[in-house]
């Protein structure tokens, strides 16, 4: 079956969404959801770029399997992601208040 709808599109539709399961609707979108910039989008506009490593809401917490992949990491950061210093370090198991 031919693409009817441009990649550009499909990608906004699967990032606004917020739905991760569209990725079942055709090959198209599984594909894109594939994708390091779409990941990056989809989970920078569900988490907010203050949030996103956050390590008790945000990807990390979330998504660990995927935050350890670090192109997908370093595209967030290009994307205006930040990172608070205060965060614990990844492996930094103790989840104690001081």
């Amino acid at each position: 079956m031919e693409q009817i709808l441009p990649s550009e599109v499909i990608e906004r539709i699967f990032v606004f969404s917020q739905n991760p399961e569209l990725r079942f609707i055709s090959r198209s979108f599984h594909k894109i959801s594939k994708t390091t910039k779409v990941r990056s989008e989809f989970f920078l506009f569900r988490f907010g770029p203050k949030n996103v490593f956050d390590f008790k809401e945000g990807l990390p917490a979330k998504f660990p399997k995927l935050f350890v992949n670090e192109n997908l990491s370093l595209s967030l950061v290009n994307l205006g992601a930040s990172i608070d210093p205060n965060q614990p370090k990844w492996g930094d198991c103790s989840t104690r208040d001081p």
